[in-house]
């Protein structure tokens, strides 16, 4: 497992025994081990991709309805400058008695109307602005929060493997007292057909 997760931390696709353990154990334990840490490794990794790519896609999207909104507001400001300027020329047109005064309330309502709009796309570009940020923590949380809990389980499964081999040169240790033959030898040597 510790092989597995040094490779899924390295972003590797393959995982390899490593070769102390090919030595402890038999071709075809060797074979379930692999393949049994080979689907781990793969179904870890294909999560994690699944996550990323998610956030990704997420921040992806708020970064565009952002540009989308921007382009909007220019538009916006664009048509606004145009109606004040009409809006000029009305009042102006009114004063010298060639306009009705109604033509200058229809322009101030569309432009009342139009600052209204550009207050609504200022605040959707403001909650695109927060969405990207949230979606990139969020990418950044799943990237950092992967490595740690990775780091975590290597350092615990270092912990266990040193505790078994003190346990295993205990217990070797005994062996050997009692039958003066070293049990991890003897597990090694080839097996003597009779």
């Amino acid at each position: 497992q510790i092989e597995r997760l040094k490779t899924e931390k390295m972003g590797g696709t393959a995982y390899k025994l490593p070769a102390r353990a090919a030595k402890l154990i038999t071709q075809s334990e060797q074979d379930a081990i692999a393949a049994a840490q080979q689907a781990a490794l793969l179904s870890r990794s294909m999560a994690y991709a699944n996550r990323v790519s998610s956030a990704e896609s997420a921040k992806s999207l708020a970064v565009k309805e952002k540009n989308a909104l921007e382009q909007q507001n220019m538009r916006i400001l664009d048509q606004l400058a145009k109606r004040r300027a009409l809006l000029k020329k009305i009042e102006t047109m009114t004063g010298l008695g060639y306009a009705r005064g109604d033509r200058v309330f229809d322009e101030q309502v569309r432009i009342a109307e139009l600052e209204e709009r550009l207050t609504n796309v200022t605040l959707s570009i403001s909650r695109m602005e927060v969405a990207a940020a949230a979606a990139q923590k969020e990418l950044d949380s799943i990237v950092l929060g992967r490595k740690a809990d990775i780091d975590q389980e290597v350092i615990t499964l270092e912990q266990r493997a040193a505790q078994l081999e003190i346990e295993i040169d205990s217990a070797n240790s005994s062996y050997q007292r009692m039958t003066e033959q070293d049990a991890v030898a003897m597990r090694n040597a080839p097996q003597a057909h009779l």
